[in-house]
């Protein structure tokens, strides 16, 4: 499950409610009426046949007990608009706002950045922070393991979170192909451990290690704190996504 599908059914779980009213620019607050949510990922890219910097990315959700609409987004002094009204779920009236950032926009990423957004029934804010790269990773074996055996992968870096992405490959029952089973690994300090408790590897096969993101931002688990400031509760996510591709051999591995 993606980072952004966590974050969204942790919000779904939180009570509190959130009134909000808007005239204008002006936001109140009081004791019952609507909830406004907000979940967003922040990450860059390089548009290498434009520019040689990485440029901001981001994609996120909005949720709110009534419908309202995505006016814009703020990164730092860069607004980019929005025309965007949300949608109705659960046919209760309420609204979903699903939006990312235009491929066509190039905003360069700077050390500390603000991010607001604002929607028709107030906005959220919150600092873009990017964690440091991962480095020296190492792991307790050097190629192969066995069938069930724990691996270890112990690496530097400062994030609130780290998650790995992988894979585990091995042949079906009458060995006439293979089975791959793509996987997630969310740890919260400087070393994982692939084990036949949290991501059993049964079988002769591979696993594939392709890639870690250090989050910083809340974990996607139950009881996370907000870190955006504003007229509701904002989740934001900012990643630094490392590729790895490295293989082990599981026991005695496959041959088709």
């Amino acid at each position: 499950m993606s980072i952004i599908k966590k974050m969204i059914r942790v919000i779904f779980l939180f009570t509190a409610l959130i009134s909000i009213s808007c005239e204008e620019e002006n936001i109140i607050t009081d004791d019952q009426g609507n909830m406004f949510y907000a979940t967003i990922n922040v990450d860059f890219r390089n548009v290498i046949a434009q520019d040689s910097l990485p440029h901001y990315w981001y994609i996120g959700y909005i949720i709110s007990s009534k419908v309202t609409e995505l006016k814009c987004i703020v990164i730092e002094k860069d607004t980019i608009s929005y025309y965007e009204p949300s949608v109705n779920y659960f046919n209760d009236g309420n609204g979903l706002i699903r939006f990312n950032m235009p491929y066509e926009k190039l905003i360069n990423v700077v050390p500390l950045a603000n991010f607001e957004v604002v929607t028709g029934i107030g906005s959220l804010n919150g600092d873009v922070i990017f964690p440091d790269s991962v480095t020296s990773i190492e792991f307790n074996k050097e190629d192969t393991l066995g069938v069930n055996e724990t691996l270890v992968m112990s690496f530097n870096g400062n994030a609130d979170y780290y998650l790995i992405y992988y894979s585990y490959e091995y042949l079906n029952p009458d060995s006439t192909g293979t089975i791959g089973e793509n996987r997630e690994l969310l740890v919260k300090q400087n070393t994982a451990f692939f084990d036949s408790v949290s991501s059993p590897h049964p079988y002769n096969g591979y696993l594939y290690i392709s890639s870690i993101g250090s989050f910083n931002g809340p974990i996607p688990e139950i009881n996370s704190l907000p870190n955006m400031a504003g007229d509701g509760k904002g989740y934001l996510n900012v990643r630094l996504h490392q590729y790895l591709n490295k293989v082990f051999v599981v026991g005695l591995g496959y041959n088709l």
